[in-house]
């Protein structure tokens, strides 16, 4: 009996040493996953086209968190009103990254709010073309970005750097390191698209098309024109909540008539109803580009976009593909 019950106690004390080792291990787990979770640096970018500028240049850097503060197939930012979860991602974040130029109209919202909060303009120092503000459509413009981007997070990263290898235990020197290579090999990527657009300009230059102009339904197509050298006729402000009434429909056939319109440029993220109707009427063609502000959150977006703008351009200047 004095056995079983020596037994017993044994079992007891083993028991409880066996749960107390058990309940240290899960402590000292849960407690690395919240560190884990601390060593996040967290980056949010206002929408798409700055959005892919984070996802490339912090490709495979698992110590920084990259998200869009708005929905991926959201589109330019104009008229957009910011939304409680907005604000709630907003509060949460160590950088906010913003294309700049008046696309965020609510960024004094922000401002006013989080006066702390670091704020990266991509466009920063860079020149828009007729107050225009999709300055990434011109990959020229859109390196100047990446780099603008990239230049203000190492600058963070030196400024912040006991909060960012201290409790955090982020390595910023290793950061900035992989930080810098990602940049430049996204750089080099939109060098390669730069080439080909310089091709189509010296190609569509010495054919003698720059006198054929252009009627656009959003300014985004603006810095491709300007790339290419294309004369751009006037812009029809077409968007979600534009529409035009039969009498100005007529009123645009009646100009791209009379003016010997060559090309109508709409975008994917609009109806093209309008430009099909005025090409029905007249003799322009109409083509649609894509101005990377929506997509399904590959890095390789603006790369895709771009490319199938190239092919666009080719088919409308020289009849290819």
């Amino acid at each position: 009996m004095k056995r079983k019950l020596l037994f017993i106690i044994l079992l007891m004390v083993l028991i409880t040493a066996v749960a107390a080792v058990f309940i240290a291990i899960t402590k000292d787990s849960a407690s690395d996953k919240e560190g884990a979770e601390e060593a996040k640096l967290k980056l949010v970018s206002t929408f798409y086209p700055v959005y892919l500028i984070g996802l490339n240049l912090f490709d495979n850097i698992n110590e920084v968190e990259v998200k869009s503060l708005t929905d991926l197939d959201t589109g330019c930012l104009h008229d957009y009103q910011l939304t409680s979860q907005d604000m709630k991602n907003i509060s949460e974040a160590d950088i906010l990254v913003i294309n700049g130029g008046g696309m965020e109209a609510f960024l004094q919202d922000i401002k006013a709010n989080y006066p702390d909060l670091t704020i990266i303009d991509a466009s920063k120092d860079i020149e828009l073309y007729q107050d225009n503000s999709h300055v990434w459509l011109d990959p020229d413009l859109y390196i100047r970005q990446i780099e603008n981007v990239r230049d203000a997070i190492i600058s963070y990263l030196d400024l912040n750097s006991s909060k960012a290898t201290g409790s955090k235990k982020l390595d910023a020197s290793k950061i900035k390191e992989r930080l810098t290579e990602n940049a430049d090999a996204y750089i080099r990527r939109i060098e390669e698209i730069d080439l080909r657009l310089d091709e189509i300009k010296e190609k569509y230059l010495a054919a003698g098309k720059n006198s054929a102009k252009a009627v656009i339904f959003h300014d985004a197509f603006a810095y491709i024109a300007k790339r290419i050298g294309m004369p751009v006729a006037y812009s029809i402000p077409l968007d979600h909540d534009t529409s035009l009434s039969a009498e100005e429909i007529a009123a645009i056939i009646d100009d791209v008539n009379n003016d010997e319109i060559s090309y109508l440029f709409t975008e994917e993220q609009y109806s093209d109803s309008v430009a099909k109707r005025i090409e029905a009427e007249t003799s322009a063609k109409a083509y649609i580009i894509d101005s990377a502000v929506t997509g399904n959150g590959s890095k390789e977006s603006y790369i895709e976009a771009m490319e199938k703008n190239i092919k666009v351009l080719e088919s409308a200047l020289f009849n290819q593909g």
